[in-house]
C-alpha cells in the first residue's frame, strides 16, 4: 500500500489507541507494524476477488468478518487479513503472508489469534528459501523475538505441515494470561526488525534463485495441507468460502 496513498493506508495504520483493552490495543499494534511494512517495501494495493475481500461468519461473541487486502509489485505478494467482530469492529485475529518471487528472501508469516479473551495462537516465522541467507539475516531477528517473549508464552506442538517448511527459529505458541500486551508488542517489533531482511537485494546465480523458488512452492503446498486452519475457517465462514480462500492464499501453482 504505498503509493496506495493516505486513503489506502489509513485503515491499517489507524486505530492503535482506540481501545484501552490490552488485547485489542496489541492486535492493532501488530496491524500497524504490518502497515508500516507495506510502506517501507513500497508496495501497491492489488485487487482482491470480490467474493473473498470480505467473508461474513460467526464467532462465539457474534457475527464477524474476515477482511483481506493484498499488496505487491513485480516481485512481492503480501496479503494482510484480519478477523473483526461486526458489532464494534474489535479485532480477533491479524495475519500476514509475504513472499518475494525471484529472490532469496525468506517467507514472512505472521498469525496472531485472540478469541474468547485470550491470545490463543502466535505463529511467526521467516521461512527459509535459502539456508545461508536465513542463517545470516533471518535467524538473529527470530532469536530476538524468542528473547522478548521468553517466560511469557507457552509452546504449541508443531503440526506435521509446519515441520516440512517452518524455520527452526519459528515461534509457535500461546500467551500466558497477563502477558498478552508484551507478547503482541514483541510481534510488532519483530515485523519492523524483519523489514530490512525482506527488503534486501541479493544478486545470486540463477540456480540458487531457482532452488529458492522451489522451496517457496513447497511452502505453499504445505500450507494448503493445514487442515486445522481450513476447518477453523469453515466453522466460522462456511466450507465453500473457506476452500476458496485457502486456494487464494496458497495457490497450488
Amino acid at each position: 500500500m504505498i503509493t496506495v496513498c493516505a486513503r489506502g493506508i489509513g485503515p491499517i495504520l489507524g486505530g492503535m489507541d482506540r481501545s484501552g483493552e490490552p488485547l485489542e490495543g496489541g492486535l492493532r499494534g501488530v496491524r500497524a507494524a504490518l502497515g508500516r511494512l507495506v510502506v517501507d517495501l513500497r508496495l501497491r494495493e492489488r485487487e482482491v476477488p470480490a467474493g473473498l475481500r470480505t467473508l461474513t461468519g460467526q464467532l462465539r461473541d457474534g457475527p464477524a468478518e474476515l477482511r483481506t487486502r493484498r499488496f505487491g509489485d513485480d516481485e512481492w505478494t503480501l496479503t494482510l487479513a484480519e478477523i473483526a467482530v461486526v458489532e464494534d469492529g474489535s479485532l480477533r485475529a491479524v495475519t500476514a503472508i509475504g513472499s518475494r518471487h525471484g529472490s532469496l528472501a525468506p517467507i514472512l508469516g505472521v498469525d496472531v489469534v485472540a478469541i474468547g479473551g485470550t491470545l490463543n495462537l502466535i505463529a511467526v516465522d521467516l521461512g527459509p528459501t535459502d539456508d545461508d541467507v536465513w542463517a545470516e539475516e533471518a535467524a538473529p531477528v527470530l532469536a530476538e523475538l524468542h528473547r522478548a517473549t521468553a517466560g511469557r508464552v507457552v509452546a504449541r506442538r508443531w503440526p506435521a505441515f509446519a515441520l516440512e517448511v517452518f524455520s527452526p527459529g519459528a515461534l509457535l505458541c500461546g500467551a500466558h494470561r497477563g502477558q498478552e500486551t508484551e507478547v503482541l508488542a514483541a510481534v510488532a517489533a519483530f515485523v519492523l526488525a524483519a523489514t530490512p531482511v525482506l527488503a534486501a537485494a541479493r544478486p545470486a546465480a540463477p540456480a540458487r534463485i531457482s532452488a529458492a523458488e522451489q522451496r517457496r512452492r513447497r511452502w505453499h503446498l504445505a500450507e494448503r495441507s493445514n487442515r486445522r486452519e481450513h476447518n477453523a475457517l469453515a466453522r466460522m465462514f462456511g466450507e465453500a468460502p473457506a476452500s476458496a480462500y485457502i486456494d487464494y492464499l496458497f495457490p497450488a501453482e
